[in-house]
């Protein structure tokens, strides 16, 4: 198996969770300052032994992670999933190829975590919930009860996705589309389109043409 460190997120604690793999080759891709792995370095990933581990960054659905699952899965690649200790999944939850869950993140019956997605430290998926392909989901975010997150879509530390608890009954869940940005810390009660970048600094919405 070989593993694939590209400015991992919390690269410690990767490091301590690949320890458990002695018999693994581990390659460090080379990096661009302030632009993550060279895009030479992922055109010429080759991957021999057909099994691997990605540890990307954290940023949203334009960065190298998602070129780099691209590049391995048109290799063939069979990319596990990687649960960190102390991580809490449901036994009936459905974890992607290439999905990283950070220590102390919980994920609740029914859940759906997409391919390449990463959710860190302390987050909360509530039942029922789904998180598309290559997103981020910050530490300590919340995604209530029944919520969709689309593909590539990236939430900052502490967001929360959905309602709060009702009358019984009383639906929580709030549709994120593709490509959805939220930062600081905000809490997202109504469903929101593709493309929306929500930031409280620059305003209450921003669209992104894609």
């Amino acid at each position: 198996m070989q593993i694939i460190l590209a400015q991992p997120y919390l690269p410690g604690l990767v490091r301590r969770y690949i320890a458990r793999f002695p018999e693994a080759s581990v390659r460090t891709l080379d990096c661009l300052p302030n632009l993550g792995p060279d895009p030479a370095a992922i055109a010429e990933l080759e991957c021999p032994d057909g099994e691997g581990l990605l540890f990307g960054d954290g940023m949203f659905s334009n960065s190298p992670r998602t070129a780099l699952f691209t590049r391995l899965k048109a290799l063939g690649v069979s990319l596990g999933s990687a649960v960190l200790d102390g991580a809490l999944v449901s036994d009936d939850a459905r974890i992607g190829s290439g999905a990283v869950l950070y220590p102390h993140c919980v994920v609740d019956a029914g859940a759906v975590i997409g391919f390449n997605t990463i959710i860190g430290p302390g987050a909360v998926i509530e039942d029922g919930v789904s998180i598309g392909n290559h997103c981020f989901i910050g530490a300590h975010c919340v995604v209530k009860r029944g919520s969709e997150v689309g593909s590539g879509s990236y939430l900052a530390d502490g967001c929360v996705v959905g309602g709060v608890h009702g009358y019984r009954g009383e639906t929580t869940a709030v549709k994120l589309g593709r490509g959805v940005v939220v930062y600081d810390t905000l809490a997202i009660r109504q469903d929101v389109e593709p493309g929306v970048i929500r930031d409280s600094l620059v305003g209450d919405e921003i669209r992104v043409l894609r």
